[in-house]
């Protein structure tokens, strides 16, 4: 007889197994009764849903059941996944706790317990959680989680997913509200390829430290990246467009890098602070300048404002003596400007035909590629392209006006 799917119902709990002759529905007050219940086949279930209120706040009170979640797989062999419906707060870890009227120390979260002999759950493979507000610390420290979804979290204990080896993506959706990372989030994940957290403005110090396989990152909203927070990965490239500080080695040991963005999406003056050396090591001792390797895209109104090829300053062995720091040199720079799009009223643009074209009421022009990168500028306003060595694409004018007003506006060379 060919097995079939089955929803067994559980007051609290929601068993989805692939059950052969079983009931179809059993129902309990506690998750205490439905572990001991011995009438249902438990080795079928392979998903868990719990939809009612788990008692307690911790992982070491007689009356909470929270302490059950790390040891599920002895009760339900076959399980791979877990959902909880309820909007309680996952606990933080409990550091230390009374027996016998002396205190022991030791550390227990939802999948991880420190020295009682079953120290992380690498059965847990799928863990969701969408009305979840927080994350307690060390939840899933050293787990075998491969996907989580918690799309309404908004805070996160330390070392929440630390050593979480098997999550390779995180998308925008799993933490879709979630705007300060917990401390050291993803420490020693090494599974991690590619992130994304669409809120996100504060990344936190060793978030991703030693998470050596992460290649990609999305983080449109960050505007401080803690300390350490991507030592020690293989990122190739980083748009970070409303960032505006930079802890110490935040992107140290990157040796990966070519390219950096940061800071394109601001319309107004806005300072860019570096807190010690941010990209790779100054000391002779621990390696080179890193950014001779990378080339450098800045907003149009960062400050400071770079200096041919140089851009901030790192400080070299002691931070407190100026006398050390000495200047970032990238392998290039280039200015992202930001304009009044074909909003062009007051300038009349002529196209004279064949890539030719005449501007009045100019001082000044400059011919940009569409990635921001400066190619000529004009103090004529008759312009012929085809003295430049274009390809066919797509180009920007960027227009000063004699009224001190700039303008950009989109030609297509062919």
């Amino acid at each position: 007889m060919k097995k079939s799917v089955k929803v067994l119902l559980i007051a609290g709990l929601t068993l989805i197994a692939n059950v052969l002759n079983a009931q179809e529905e059993a129902t309990f007050e506690t998750i205490t009764e439905a572990l001991e219940d011995v009438y249902v086949n438990k080795h079928e279930v392979k998903k868990l849903i719990i939809w009612g209120e788990i008692a307690g706040s911790d992982y070491i009170s007689e009356e909470s059941e929270w302490k059950y979640f790390r040891i599920l797989d002895e009760f339900f062999i076959n399980l791979e996944e877990v959902t909880i419906l309820t909007s309680q707060d996952i606990p933080d870890v409990d550091v230390e706790f009374k027996e016998n009227g002396q205190t022991i120390k030791s550390q227990r979260s939802l999948f991880y317990a420190e020295g009682d002999g079953n120290t992380s759950a690498m059965w847990i493979k799928h863990f969701s959680a969408p009305n979840v507000k927080y994350i307690g610390s060390m939840a899933f420290g050293v787990c075998g989680i491969e996907s989580v979804y918690f799309p309404s979290v908004v805070g996160v204990g330390a070392y929440a997913f630390a050593y979480c080896h098997h999550i390779k993506y995180i998308e925008d959706e799993d933490f879709a509200s979630l705007v300060e990372m917990g401390s050291h989030m993803f420490y020693c994940s090494q599974g991690l390829i590619s992130v994304r957290f669409p809120k996100v403005e504060f990344v936190s110090g060793q978030c991703f430290y030693r998470s050596y396989a992460l290649t990609e990152i999305y983080f449109p909203e960050a505007r401080i990246i803690g300390s350490m927070a991507f030592d020690m990965n293989n990122l190739v490239s980083i748009d970070l467009p409303k960032v505006t500080e930079f802890w110490n080695h935040a992107f140290g040991a990157c040796y990966n890098l070519q390219s950096v963005s940061i800071a394109t999406e601001f319309k107004e003056e806005t300072e860019i602070l570096f807190h010690g050396g941010v990209f790779g090591f100054m000391t002779e001792e621990m390696g080179e300048n890193l950014t001779k390797n990378i080339d450098l895209t800045l907003g149009e109104y960062v400050i400071p404002k770079p200096t041919g090829n140089i851009w901030q300053k790192v400080a070299k062995n002691n931070p407190a003596h100026g006398e050390n720091n000495v200047d970032y040199e990238w392998k290039s720079i280039t200015i992202k400007y930001i304009g009044i799009i074909d909003e062009i009223n007051d300038i009349p643009i002529y196209y004279l035909g064949n890539n030719m074209y005449k501007i009045e009421n100019m001082e000044a022009v400059e011919l940009y590629d569409v990635t921001g990168k400066l190619i000529k500028k004009y103090d004529v306003n008759l312009i012929d392209l085809n003295e430049l060595n274009l390809t066919k694409s797509l180009y920007l004018f960027r227009i000063k006006t004699l009224k001190n007003k700039n303008y950009i506006t989109k030609i297509f060379f062919n």
